[in-house]
């Protein structure tokens, strides 16, 4: 749904940069709108990853096309369908900076668990932006990891008149 509202080429760069006692990483996304109809939207991705004393990786576009109505697992609400994760809560409102634009954005915070130990997530997202997305910060305390990944460019393309 999010996505049909911005023309096609519509475009988001994240920049996340992940930190632990063995260094830092950077993954640069690049996600866009590439096609929409009536029943789909198609979205594509990019994925270059920096780490230190290595070359950098390009990935290859992968692509991933969404229906536009279906239907909800059994025992999942819509408003559950909407959150980030299932053990999301909003937490708050806040205004998030992109270039010169700014974003109201609705907060989301919850613990998500994984074999290195439990990971503090918090989520910004704005309806305003393709793909919702802008900025997140997760803290695995157990490996001392860090990651902030946060939109970094909004590009709004046209649609073929």
């Amino acid at each position: 749904v999010n996505w049909s509202k911005f023309p096609v080429e519509s475009s988001v760069n994240r920049r996340k940069v992940v930190s632990n006692t063995s260094g830092e990483v950077v993954v640069t996304t690049k996600v866009w709108l590439q096609s929409k109809a009536e029943d789909n939207v198609s979205v594509g991705s990019q994925i270059t990853v920096k780490r230190p004393e290595l070359p950098i990786v390009e990935n290859e576009p992968d692509f991933a096309k969404f229906p536009a109505t279906f239907r909800l697992p059994k025992g999942l609400t819509e408003e559950q369908f909407y959150l980030p994760s299932a053990k999301a809560k909003e937490t708050g409102k806040d205004v998030v900076k992109v270039g010169e634009k700014e974003f109201e954005a609705t907060v989301y915070e919850w613990t998500e668990s994984s074999e290195a130990g439990p990971t503090s997530v918090k989520l910004w997202r704005s309806n305003e932006v393709p793909g919702r997305f802008l900025r997140q910060e997760m803290i695995t305390k157990g490996i001392e990891t860090t990651s902030i990944e946060e939109v970094i460019e909004i590009s709004l393309g046209s649609d073929p008149s």
